[in-house]
């Protein structure tokens, strides 16, 4: 008899269920429609459990977006499976003591914003030096995909083997409008005719400053184009003695350890700094492959990556390219990956949080948000939203990816629109 009675509420349970999760996501499109900063927007999204993998909330998942310096977290991914300890460079000793290096694509060496004393300190201490050049055929001025007008700007700076000071020249003015340059290495002129204070030839290391322009006590960056050989040249000025130069590659050569892996995740996931993460992508490739090639090193992970749910349309490690296309399920997919691989303490060590620090300090802060850190990622008419929430009640964490793509509206009005929606979304939870 319990057998006519348990086929029936089965049924209908099953039915409850399904009728819940239909109109479930009815209220979300409808509050997706709700947004004005939407409006005629593509917006996708997927809310994961992470303890079960359980779905919450999805819409448009499988769909392409440009996911701008959402990139940077599959960069992350790449750098956490690759390396246990970020490498500084690779050397070894020859009988006489000359240490021979050569360049691991690490971005910190005398960075303005995150320098890395330590590995200063060890170049200054060796009594003599000898830096081995790199293929660097594989690397271009600019990214596939990246704006030729923003090389004028510290975000665009040039990826290299061998980034010294962050592959910027850093400009400023004393309180009485004296203009200086760092490092001094480049010739640098005063011109009235460039609309900017501080500009680059196109094509050639020449730097002229408009003195009509200048503001007290300002601070400007811009890329300079790089080479191995001024590698080695300004590598000399900054620890004050001559470097050695050779062609052929080491043998064998031992890896100097960095202590400094914590300053390079946060700088590409609090402030987004596009040059550290393609240098990032870079020493994975360095490492993996023993080239510096982003698309090498994107083609072999890919491969490595087919469980993703899609294809990986990807093709720098930074984000600027306007090649780039995600789903939010691949996003989703990447942070599951990372979460397993670090675990909650370097999420909250490394990502930014909402209202609290990095890219997110001045946004996304709510009361009626559990935490949230999470990585943002803006080109022009797009802006995207993925990462991690942490339920402390329950002690659960969600992984959300929320993408914006082609709003005609101001961008802070879209951050207040996925504000909402994470609101909306941490009811479910």
């Amino acid at each position: 008899m319990w057998k006519t009675v348990a086929i029936p509420t089965l049924i209908f349970l099953s039915f409850q269920l399904s009728f819940a999760q239909k109109t479930s996501l009815r209220k979300l499109k409808k509050g997706i429609q709700q947004i004005e900063a939407f409006d005629q927007a593509l917006v996708g999204l997927q809310l994961i459990k992470l303890s079960t993998g359980q779905i919450l909330a999805e819409h448009h998942q499988a769909d392409f977006f440009t996911p701008a310096s959402n990139v940077k977290l599959m960069t992350v991914l790449a750098s956490a499976q690759t390396f246990d300890s970020l490498p500084a460079l690779y050397y070894q000793q020859d009988r006489s003591g000359v240490i021979h290096f050569e360049s691991a694509g690490y971005p910190l060496f005398e960075h303005p914003l995150y320098p890395d004393d330590e590995l200063k300190n060890w170049l200054q201490s060796a009594d003599s030096l000898v830096y081995h050049f790199s293929d660097e055929s594989h690397l271009n001025q600019l990214g596939p995909g990246w704006a030729w007008d923003d090389r004028l700007f510290y975000f665009s700076a040039m990826p290299s083997a061998f980034p010294v000071y962050g592959n910027v020249v850093r400009g400023t003015t004393t309180p009485n409008n004296l203009w200086q340059i760092h490092p001094d290495h480049f010739p640098i002129e005063e011109s009235s005719i460039y609309q900017y204070r501080l500009f680059r030839e196109l094509a050639e290391n020449r730097f002229y400053v408009n003195p009509n322009r200048l503001i007290t006590e300002d601070t400007l960056f811009v890329p300079f184009i790089t080479s191995e050989k001024l590698t080695v040249a300004i590598l000399g000025e900054a620890i004050g003695k001559a470097i050695g130069s050779a062609s052929a590659s080491l043998q064998s050569p031992i890896p100097l350890h960095t202590n400094q892996d914590q300053k390079l995740y946060r700088s590409v996931l609090q402030q987004s700094d596009n040059l550290i993460s393609e240098n990032l992508l870079l020493m994975v490739a360095k490492e993996r492959l023993g080239v510096f090639s982003s698309e090498a090193i994107i083609a072999e992970l890919s491969q490595e990556w087919k469980t993703a749910p899609d294809d990986w349309i990807w093709v720098d490690g930074s984000g600027l390219s306007r090649y780039n296309l995600v789903t939010p399920r691949n996003l989703i997919w990447t942070l599951q990956k990372l979460f397993k691989l670090w675990g909650p303490e370097k999420i909250i060590d490394y990502f930014p949080q909402a209202g609290v620090s990095g890219t997110l300090l001045k946004e996304y802060g709510s009361k009626k948000l559990p935490r949230v850190f999470a990585k943002t990622g803006t080109l022009r008419n797009h802006h995207n939203l993925s990462g991690y929430i942490y339920e402390s009640k329950t002690g659960e964490w969600y992984a959300f990816s929320i993408l914006v793509n082609h709003h005609s509206t101001e961008t802070r009005g879209v951050r207040m629109g996925i504000r909402k929606l994470l609101e909306m979304l941490s009811r479910r939870i």
